[in-house]
């Protein structure tokens, strides 16, 4: 028995540091592998998001100087054309005093060609058959007619016209009177030459260095603006072959509108050859490309500096590497001949003790005859009954676990992520919510659902709770799979999960607040007007309802509103709402004064009593009238004259200045006081009933009066009179109830039951009912 001990003890002897030595040495093998794998990923993802920061950064660039060469050509053009039409109405304006003055065409032509087209080439006067009296340089014979015909039956004034491979604009307008096409035109290609130019100037103003932004012009194949004087304006053919290959792919990728990243090498102003990322845009505009690029210079030269760095390291860890396995071995020698004598000596009576034993479940201590292998028997079998009390604890928890995590997860809308920011779990509720499935879900980052754009500073919150793995609490903007934008309370818990890869996960438990949100939304849009930020209608009714004491309420319209509508578009007149807001806010500031936007071009202005008098508050109207058309409002280089009409009441009702507007619009008065028309207009409100009544009642009647022939004395036709029966069988006049008819919108019905009625009875008619 001692020998086989003592062979034991040599072969764990032997064992322990052969092992040890294996053990040591495939360790630090692995260590160095995975730091050569670190380094080779580390300089993978530092060349990626080195070109990805270099993408953004010139993308960013590219996109901030299109957007202002368009601005600057939308503006510019817009000036350009504003100019030949300010020509042709000063043209126009000449034509109409010398139509005046002449006897004859001819002397008003003399006079227009004297005093009008003398002053400049690009003035034109053609008759309405495209014969020109006085015909301008820049038109043709065919440009001429196609001038004329725009104008006279096309209704287009602005035509762009060629003449020897040059573009012009022309403005036409008819003068009827003459029996005239009067315009002026103006030269385009210079005017794409002078942007050009402009352009020109502001790229080469931001070049710095290697940095610079370049023009291709793909219609004709050259550069427009570059990285040097020396290439303006030069043709791809003059580049050596692979520039000139590089400038084709970069122009040829842009056509159509795109945009692109290119990858190419290029020749630097110091000569050198060097890689370069570009990006190029078509914006356009002019057939041109703009774009900028990268050279990876700084990349490659970084990347060999951290390669020469790791080299360095790599070979001073493995010398060291060396000399701690050795260190290790020695020592490990000299503890293993120690553990020897001590193993060989302490397992002998422990491994007889052991080959006596036939249940291995647990130790029988009563057949152990040494105290402390008793001990230690003892203490085995206390171990391995608490650990099975440990087990069907740890089952009990489980269960219980996965009971309140089977409730939490189909009771609620739930989702989990990762340390990275990735979604592991979504039940069927937060799908259905996001309209996104499951598979779809799995794996997404956060970001791509809680967008950083729509939420600000709280998706800096959440990750910064995740860094803490602490709990977060907010509300959060999701944008659903059909573009829809949802929100979110969330409440964000750090819980720990037994997954390697992940050893902590974060539950967000939702609720969708969207309802909650758009409810809020819409109450707050009911009580302040977008355009004018004014109270609303609704404001201005609750105010009445609680008001205590008197008031006076001035409601009023901007007239001829619909006009400036229909004519600038809406914009503009939106333009023009806001303005006439401000100033009245300007007017009642500090005066006791309260302005409300009602609808459309309707305004209401409401005074206290305790702070007005009938007289005063009625001035004051009358100086907000005369304040506009005094003074212009102007909106986009354009003055408009504005005029009001206002219906004061002071009853504390909005029906009732609003029938006083009305009124004062109907009678061209700037300003009808409710009070002073009461009696018409309470009139005239029972007599649109009366006829609201007849109509519903069948009391239009009508009367057939015979037209009798003189010439015969005999009846030639006949002629439908209208009447109108009240509740007491009274035939009443059309002269009594047609006009309130008209002003409250049932003339419409009256006329449709004369006619109705009229054929009715003219289809029944008999010569013999003579």
């Amino acid at each position: 028995m001692l020998r086989n001990v003592s062979s034991m003890g040599k072969f764990a002897f032997s064992s322990i540091i052969i092992t040890a030595f294996v053990i040591m040495a495939m360790l630090e093998c692995f260590n160095l592998a995975h730091i050569y794998s670190n380094y080779q990923n580390n300089i993978s993802n530092l060349k990626e998001f080195f070109i990805l920061q270099e993408k953004e950064s010139i993308r960013k660039e590219v996109y901030e100087t299109t957007s202002k060469i368009q601005s600057d050509y939308d503006r510019q053009y817009k000036n350009f054309i504003d100019a030949i039409k300010h020509k042709t109405l000063n043209a126009l304006n000449a034509a109409r005093e010398f139509h005046k003055i002449s006897s004859s065409r001819d002397e008003f032509i003399k006079k227009m060609r004297e005093d009008v087209t003398s002053e400049d080439e690009g003035y034109f006067v053609y008759d309405l058959s495209a014969t020109p009296f006085i015909q301008s340089e820049f038109h043709s014979t065919k440009n001429v007619s196609t001038v004329v015909s725009n104008i006279v039956y096309n209704h287009i004034d602005i035509t762009t016209t060629t003449k020897k491979g040059r573009n012009f604009i022309s403005h036409a307008i008819v003068y009827e009177p003459a029996g005239v096409v009067i315009g002026y035109a103006k030269n385009l290609d210079e005017f794409n030459e002078n942007f050009t130019n402009k352009t020109r100037d502001y790229i080469r103003s931001l070049s710095n260095g290697d940095s610079y932004i370049f023009i291709i012009d793909r219609k004709n194949n050259k550069i427009v603006s570059g990285d040097s004087e020396e290439i303006q304006d030069s043709s791809f053919s003059l580049f050596d072959e692979k520039r000139r290959q590089a400038l084709y792919k970069i122009g040829s990728a842009t056509r159509g509108g795109n945009e692109a990243f290119i990858a190419y090498k290029w020749l630097k102003q110091d000569k050198t050859i060097t890689e370069k990322i570009s990006f190029i845009k078509d914006i356009n505009l002019l057939d041109w490309s703009i774009g900028t690029g990268i050279y990876l210079d700084d990349m490659h030269n970084y990347l060999d500096k951290q390669k020469n760095i790791f080299y360095s390291d790599f070979g001073s860890k493995l010398i060291l590497f060396t000399f701690y396995l050795l260190v290790v071995v020695a020592v490990l020698y000299m503890l293993a001949v120690s553990a020897k004598k001590r193993v060989v000596t302490s397992f002998t009576t422990f491994a007889d003790f052991f080959n006596n034993q036939t249940d291995l479940k647990r130790l029988e201590t009563d057949k152990i005859k040494f105290q402390e292998l008793k001990d230690i028997a003892s203490n085995i079998n206390k171990i391995l009954d608490e650990k099975d009390e440990l087990l069907d604890t740890k089952n009990q928890i489980q269960l219980a676990l996965n009971k309140y995590k089977n409730s939490l997860e189909t009771s609620n809308i739930v989702f989990k992520f990762n340390e990275k920011n990735l979604i592991t779990f979504a039940n069927s509720a937060f799908c259905d919510l996001i309209g996104y499935a499951k598979n779809e879900l799995i794996g997404k980052p956060i970001r791509s659902i809680f967008i950083k754009e729509r939420n600000n500073s709280k998706i800096k919150e959440v990750n910064e709770a995740v860094l803490r793995k602490s709990e977060w609490e907010g509300v959060l903007k999701a944008q659903k799979k059909n573009g829809e934008i949802c929100h979110i309370k969330a409440n964000v818990v750090p819980i720990e999960t037994t997954d390697a890869k992940s050893k902590l996960n974060f539950l967000c438990i939702c609720q969708d607040l969207t309802t909650f949100m758009e409810h809020q939304e819409l109450m707050r849009t009911e009580l302040q007007d977008p355009l004018t930020k004014l109270p609303t209608r609704q404001m201005l009714i609750n105010k009445l309802s609680k008001q205590q004491g008197q008031l006076f309420v001035a409601n009023f319209d901007i007239l001829k509103f619909r006009q400036i509508n229909e004519y600038y578009g809406l914009d503009i007149g939106d333009m023009v709402l806001s303005e006439v807001a401000n100033i009245v806010r300007k007017l009642t500031k500090d005066k006791n004064l309260e302005l409300y936007k009602l609808e459309s071009n309707n305004f209401a202005i409401v005074g206290d009593k305790k702070h007005w008098k009938n007289d005063d508050f009625y001035k004051f109207c009358e100086k907000a009238i005369e304040y506009f058309k005094t003074n212009s409002v102007i909106v986009e280089n354009n003055k408009f004259y504005i005029d009001l009409a206002f219906g004061i009441s002071s009853d504390m009702q909005i029906m009732t200045s609003a029938i006083a507007k009305e009124q004062a619009k109907d009678m061209n008065q700037q300003i009808v006081v409710f009070e002073d028309k009461k009696d018409e207009l309470a009139h005239n409100v029972v007599l649109t009933r009366a006829i609201q009544k007849a109509i519903e009642e069948d009391k239009i009647v009508l009367y057939k009066q015979a037209v009798i022939d003189n010439s015969t004395n005999t009846v030639s036709k006949y002629e439908c009179l209208v009447r109108m029966v009240d509740d007491t069988n009274n035939v009443v006049l059309p002269i009594d109830f047609l006009a309130a008819a008209k002003k409250s919108n049932l003339y419409k019905e009256v006329t449709k039951i004369v006619i109705e009625k009229a054929f009715a009875y003219f289809f029944r008619y008999q010569p013999n009912d003579r």
